[in-house]
């Protein structure tokens, strides 16, 4: 496993894990913001990731592709909106990959 931070920026970012992660949660902790949670099991990095909001009770949502899993990292996808990854660097996460 890993934990680590990360800042948002205005493209794609590459995290490298040393590993491709089968679990990975984020959480924004310059703002409020929910713990995010993606695994293989609900399809991550199958194109429409499944995640789950751990302050939510609601089902896991889909529909649009967050993160695609590496063979040594993961790649978070660009401003889609501010859970996953911010557009500028003024956007701080931190985060936990499990393989």
């Amino acid at each position: 496993c890993k934990v680590g931070y990360y800042s948002g920026q205005g493209t794609d970012l590459t995290l490298d894990l040393g590993f491709a992660p089968r679990f990975f949660v984020t959480k924004r902790i310059d703002s409020s913001g929910s713990w995010i949670t993606f695994d293989t099991t609900r399809g991550m990095g199958s194109g429409n990731d499944s995640l789950l909001d751990l302050e939510n009770n609601s089902a896991a949502y889909a529909g649009t592709d967050y993160v695609t899993p590496t063979a040594s990292g993961i790649t978070l996808e660009a401003n889609l909106d501010n859970m996953v990854l911010g557009a500028t660097s003024s956007f701080k996460y931190i985060y936990y990959a499990h393989a």
